[in-house]
């Protein structure tokens, strides 16, 4: 218990992860009853135990360490992708007999530690923001409260994430496009340039070269309202739309 709050050593967050405080980290017995084989050790100084490899001894755990202090000036940030890749790697290779377990601590396993943790989750899963990996770490872990210092650099990382993940959303779809180009019927592969479909020439019916003259004169109704009548090469129907007789005058207005 700390500040009149009562928490566990440490909490599971999810399959393999974990996160608590220094003194789940100094217990050899605690770790190997919860099959810890890693841990992210988040804390600056000589703080706790550390049980590095022992010359092949069974009780030996890997150990990714992060010197950093408490701060909002200290730059966490600069070392999320290497932790990334420390939880992920460990927890990828769980297959067979294999079961890698994680533990990420500092002091007290509520602002350097969970950072970690909050930075990995919005890395490893594409929906998971940085507000819904704050409440999902804190359901699990409610003493959770990264210094503010530490928020503006998961801010900044979401924004980063955003730009790469738009990035490689572009390029697999250029990809994508370059692909149905080579499966393309017109692709040349010799020259790697797509060449243009072939194009075929109307088929020449009794009125083409009328339709031809028509065209070219620009004089010509075919151009206007009567092209229809015209293009059908239909005079009759033509001569139908010309024929204004039986449609009488209307009578002037007396003024």
């Amino acid at each position: 218990m700390q500040w009149g709050i009562q928490y566990d050593p440490m909490n599971y967050i999810i399959e393999g992860l974990y996160l608590g405080n220094i003194s789940a980290a100094s217990d050899l017995k605690y770790l190997q009853k919860h099959g810890i084989t890693h841990i992210v050790r988040v804390i600056k100084g000589d703080f706790g135990k550390v049980f590095m490899d022992n010359y092949g001894s069974k009780s030996a755990i890997k150990y990714k360490i992060i010197q950093v202090n408490d701060l909002p000036s200290e730059n966490i940030q600069k070392y999320f992708e290497s932790a990334y890749e420390f939880i992920d790697t460990a927890l990828q290779s769980n297959k067979g007999t294999t079961i890698n377990k994680v533990l990420v601590h500092c002091q007290v396993g509520m602002s350097r530690s969970a950072t970690i943790v909050i930075s990995y989750l919005m890395r490893k899963f594409p929906d998971m923001t940085l507000t819904k990996a704050f409440r999902f770490v804190k359901s699990k872990r409610p003493i959770v409260n990264p210094n503010e210092g530490f928020i503006r650099q998961l801010k900044a990382y979401q924004s980063s994430l955003e730009n790469l993940r738009f990035k490689e959303t572009m390029s697999k779809r250029i990809v994508a496009g370059l692909s149905n180009v080579r499966s393309s019927p017109y692709y040349d592969s010799k020259s790697k340039i797509a060449e243009k479909p072939p194009t075929f020439a109307p088929p020449k019916s009794s009125n083409y070269h009328y339709r031809k003259e028509a065209d070219s004169n620009p004089y010509s109704r075919s151009r206007g309202l009567f092209s229809n009548a015209t293009y059908a090469g239909n005079k009759n129907e033509e001569k139908k739309i010309l024929d204004l007789s039986k449609f009488k005058r209307e009578p002037a207005l007396k003024t």
